[in-house]
């Protein structure tokens, strides 16, 4: 920590498809990291991995954390198994991006930012979504004085049923929209209104076959009588959207969570009788979520305290 690395060298903690899918693309276009590990409990998989991707090393969990080559990890195994492996990566003074959900309760979070933070590491939860300029744009637009302030927010993700054997559906595993999907609405809401939340009321379904949640609806209320309702779920039709009402107008992000690298997304606002919509230009919000990470180590300007990672999970 503190001195100048060419580029951070990211172990992957699970050859995960969304390492494999998302990730590791990331890493391919950023200009701050690379992957320099991959690390498996099966040696074999790893190392097929490591093949497939032009990565020179390969191992355990325990080998990539004892590992000079790898200045941070990503772990992307099941939350199950997270605290563990986090608590691992601390102990071995390496840095993390911890993919969501990282933690199954408050108490977890703040045992792990504590410790992180006492050691000088840098942590972050993997809620890509938020690195996309779109967000900026729509917060900015909003926060014009004749729009005034914002009074109610909604958002969605939903979208059809995984398919058999999906780890969404798996209730030893925590599977489930509550842990999966819930949060990218709140995390949405936590961005667009800067007001302390005061309340939260929760109400879930389960899936009949798997025994998973497959329903939540959250009404948050924020200081001021701001009100939230979130919705997440599978089994519907695909959604991935966040309005807000204001006293002079409104707002709409249509495609606010999973955002492809090819995609131009459409902001909506209505501010009087005054209708129009602004574009956001494509980008690798998986890669602004690493440069950003990495720019901050770099830099040395990391919040310690992660007050962000607590105040989600106070919800």
């Amino acid at each position: 920590r503190g001195r100048q690395l060419n580029k951070l060298k990211i172990g992957l903690i699970a050859c995960s498809n969304v390492a494999k899918k998302r990730f590791v693309p990331a890493v391919e276009n950023s200009s701050f990291a690379r992957i320099s590990f991959v690390a498996s409990r099966d040696p074999e998989k790893a190392s097929s991995f490591a093949s497939e991707i032009n990565c020179d090393l390969s191992g355990s969990y325990d080998d990539a954390f004892a590992s000079d080559e790898v200045d941070a990890v990503y772990v992307s195994t099941p939350i199950t198994e997270k605290k563990d492996l986090v608590i691992k990566a601390i102990e071995s003074s390496k840095h993390m991006i911890i993919e969501k959900p990282a933690f199954t309760s408050l108490s977890d979070a703040e045992e792990i930012i504590q410790r992180s933070g006492a050691a000088g590491l840098h942590v972050i939860e993997g809620w890509m979504f938020k690195h996309h300029p779109q967000h900026a744009v729509f917060r900015n637009e909003i926060s014009k004085d004749d729009y005034g302030p914002v009074k109610y927010f909604n958002g969605s993700f939903t979208y059809p049923r995984p398919p058999d054997g999906d780890i969404r559906l798996k209730t030893d595993l925590l599977g489930g929209v509550f842990h999966d999907s819930i949060g990218y609405p709140i995390h949405a809401s936590l961005m667009t209104i800067d007001r302390e939340p005061q309340s939260v009321h929760a109400s879930l379904t389960y899936d009949k076959l798997s025994g998973v949640d497959d329903f939540v609806n959250l009404n948050i209320v924020f200081e001021g009588g701001v009100h939230a309702d979130l919705v997440a779920s599978f089994g519907l039709h695909y959604s991935s959207r966040y309005s807000v009402l204001c006293e002079g107008g409104s707002g709409t992000v249509t495609r606010a969570y999973s955002v492809n690298d090819n995609v131009t997304t459409h902001l909506e606002f209505e501010n009087g009788s005054n209708a129009y919509s602004l574009q956001v230009q494509p980008t690798n919000q998986f890669t602004l979520m690493i440069d950003q990470f990495c720019t901050d180590l770099l830099n040395d300007r990391f919040d310690r305290d992660h007050a962000d990672i607590k105040r989600y999970y106070k919800i």
